[in-house]
């Protein structure tokens, strides 16, 4: 009877060894894919927050120009009030994010650093919700320009009024991108050089790493 006792005890061990191996395993290649996908998240934002602040400083001199023309009530001459506005899309992955919580991965690391996953990737996820934010303002844009669209290529202070106010939301929208995704930025590259994710806020929506 102690022999089968001991025999059950030694083979409920290795099961629990084997078990925890797996386990462990599984940590590791779920740790290696999602720092890379960090990692690649990281240096498309950086690009992302140079694109922003192009788009902004062109938002900024597109609505400065609306105001002169609401306010002269002229007209300005043939190409003086040409517009362009735009913003490329940027796409963070989070494959890896996906595939450690389908696969019960995080359950296994410590909850701090499994926290740490969740915060990075909730940043994402708002920074692509912002970014949708910006498509419907330019579609709106596109939209009153072609409803204004009178076959010329000068501008009217009605139509300069009636674009002023998709340009000022376009605006708005662009300052919370930058934000968001100086979130992003901060967290990821906290994380990458192991550090602990402090940020603060200034009164104009500047974000910046706090101290250490």
């Amino acid at each position: 009877m102690t022999l089968i006792t001991i025999g059950l005890l030694l083979t409920l061990a290795i099961n629990n060894l084997v078990e925890w191996r797996r386990h462990q395993n599984l940590v590791a290649e779920a740790r290696k894919a999602l720092r890379l996908e960090i990692t690649k998240s990281v240096a498309t934002i950086d690009k992302a927050l140079g694109d922003i602040e192009d788009q902004l400083a062109k938002t900024s001199a597109t609505l400065a120009m609306l105001q002169t023309i609401q306010s002269s009530r002229n007209t300005p001459k043939e190409g003086e009030s040409e517009i362009a506005t735009g913003y490329l899309r940027r796409t963070l992955s989070d494959t890896s994010w996906k595939t450690a919580q389908a696969t019960g991965a995080l359950s296994y690391m410590p909850y701090g650093e499994a926290q740490a996953y969740s915060t990075i990737y909730s940043f994402q996820a708002a920074f692509a919700r912002e970014e949708l934010v910006i498509v419907e303002d330019l579609v709106q844009i596109m939209a009153t320009s072609a409803a204004l669209n009178d076959g010329t290529s000068v501008m009217t202070a009605s139509a300069a009024s009636a674009l002023a106010r998709p340009f000022g939301m376009l605006y708005g929208h662009l300052l919370n991108l930058k934000a968001s995704a100086l979130v992003i930025s901060t967290a990821q590259h906290a994380f990458l050089e192991g550090r602990a994710l402090r940020m603060t806020i200034s009164v104009d929506g500047d974000i910046a790493p706090g101290a250490p």
